[in-house]
């Protein structure tokens, strides 16, 4: 990958051309922190991906599509080129909505990604999950929520995997409010609690043999990818419930979690990485070691605690299937 911490500035190209509902003014506190970091400049697109608008370009994003969008075979070679030659892709979806323009598109993305990789690139464990009718789900979790409200995940720096390439450079990232669609990379990044669980958009729970991953990548191939299964994340839309919006809650870092991404996509990374890219070893990844056996216990005794019909499925998922060393299969 090519050396950017020496160019004067870093041109992070923001995608407008696939309907994103996401846009830059709906995203612009990310935007500006972004364009205010270490010189660099954000430009919006607003045609298909070719040969011109590509040039000098050391980030693409990509926010979720619109439900009708595609990208063409023309896009995917003009894109696997520039990905050939060191470029950064940031990938972001969203989880599964009842609002039609809120509600994830993961097949545009997904389809793109395979257009993509060939033999030079390494990029098949790269999936945003979606359902037979292109819908993407939803992870929850009844007990590390805010405001009771399953789908707004609160997360702390422990549930970063990978601690050093993101969550610490250039700003410590203390904790995350999240509500996002689960996604499987390599390189695993942010995960869920181990109560965690995906949701269709049937309302069906759904139980993995691992813990939900919402945010992970790749860096191999000489370019570094990440798929985060939230837009609306890093959105200056209203949380619901309080009077402030996602990025500007102050008790969550999500701003600073987006221009941190940035930043390692672009190899700026002033501390040493240690990347995570198989499952631990330890039955149980999220939690410190010391604290594993009373965590447990506690999860399962809230578990417990809940009607019959919710007891089984979890509880059950807990100690048959989390603890076990599996790998996740493909579901493409």
């Amino acid at each position: 990958m090519e050396d950017t911490s020496l160019k004067e500035e870093l041109v992070i190209l923001f995608d407008e051309a696939h309907g994103q509902w996401f846009n830059t003014s709906r995203l612009r506190t990310v935007v500006a922190m972004v364009n205010a970091s270490s010189g660099n400049s954000v430009y919006v697109n607003k045609s298909p991906f070719n040969a011109t608008n590509l040039v000098g370009v050391d980030v693409v994003i990509i926010t979720n599509p619109g439900n009708e969008s595609t990208f063409t075979a023309d896009e995917a070679f003009y894109l696997r080129q520039y990905v050939k030659r060191g470029g950064g892709l940031f990938l972001l979806s969203n989880p599964y909505s009842t609002n039609g323009t809120l509600s994830g598109h993961p097949n545009a993305l997904n389809q793109l990604i395979t257009k993509i990789d060939d033999m030079d690139l390494s990029f098949e464990d790269l999936e945003f999950w979606e359902s037979t009718d292109q819908i993407s789900d939803i992870i929850m979790d009844d007990y590390h929520n805010l405001n009771g409200t399953r789908s707004f995940l609160d997360l702390s720096k422990d549930n970063f995997t990978n601690a050093t390439i993101i969550s610490s450079q250039p700003t410590n990232i203390s904790s995350v409010l999240v509500h996002t669609q689960s996604i499987s990379a390599p390189i695993k990044i942010g995960e869920a609690y181990l109560a965690s669980y995906t949701e269709d958009v049937e309302h069906v729970a759904h139980l993995a043999e691992e813990i939900p991953l919402w945010l992970g990548g790749t860096n191999e191939s000489n370019a570094r990818v990440v798929l985060c299964g939230s837009t609306i994340m890093f959105s200056d839309l209203p949380l619901p419930g309080t009077n402030v919006t996602w990025t500007s809650h102050p008790d969550f870092d999500n701003a600073h979690l987006f221009n941190n991404t940035i930043n390692w996509i672009v190899n700026i990374t002033p501390v040493e990485q240690v990347m995570i890219t198989e499952p631990i070893e330890s039955p149980l990844p999220i939690f410190v070691a010391g604290g594993t056996i009373l965590l447990v216990i506690g999860v399962i005794f809230m578990f417990k605690s809940t009607p019959e019909k919710e007891e089984r499925p979890i509880t059950e998922a807990i100690r048959d299937v989390r603890t076990r060393d599996k790998k996740p299969k493909k579901r493409r």
